[in-house]
């Protein structure tokens, strides 16, 4: 490995070990939030904490998001409007969507939605996952050549 490869690595390390830092900061600060039951902080910190995650996907594709800033950037739609969609439902907090519906059985398929929406877990998921798609909607044109990342 040489010396530009190994540098790179672990800036890209530092970095994502300092989100992840951040996030299990955030984490508590959401938890203490609740406690106290402020919703305008927690609400504010949920979004900066599945944000956060976002990042974390892009971070993982970072060598793509190199490729691209270094050329000319389109967007695949599909990607890009699906990564949004993700992000944009990721960023609502769980306990947003316990306050708009409750507690369901799992008796039709949106109730089956609304159950999964409730779980941070799946909201850190969808985070990382629209990050990720984020980086594949981006493409680039290299001499007359598309380039699909």
């Amino acid at each position: 490995m040489d010396r530009k490869k190994l540098l790179s690595f672990l800036i890209v390390t530092v970095v994502g070990l300092g989100l992840l830092a951040t996030n299990a900061w955030m984490h508590e600060q959401i938890q203490i939030s609740a406690k106290r039951l402020n919703e305008e902080q927690y609400l504010t910190q949920s979004l900066v904490y599945f944000f956060l995650y976002f990042l974390l996907g892009i971070l993982i594709e970072w060598k793509k998001v190199w490729k691209a800033l270094r050329g000319k950037i389109h967007l695949d739609k599909l990607f890009f409007i699906t990564s949004i969609g993700l992000l944009i439902i990721s960023l609502i907090p769980p306990m947003q969507w316990y306050m708009w519906y409750g507690l369901r059985s799992f008796t039709t398929p949106f109730s089956i939605f609304i159950k999964i929406m409730q779980s941070y877990d799946c909201h850190i998921a969808l985070s990382i996952l629209s990050g990720i798609l984020f980086v594949k909607s981006l493409t680039t044109t290299n001499q007359g050549k598309t380039d699909v990342n």
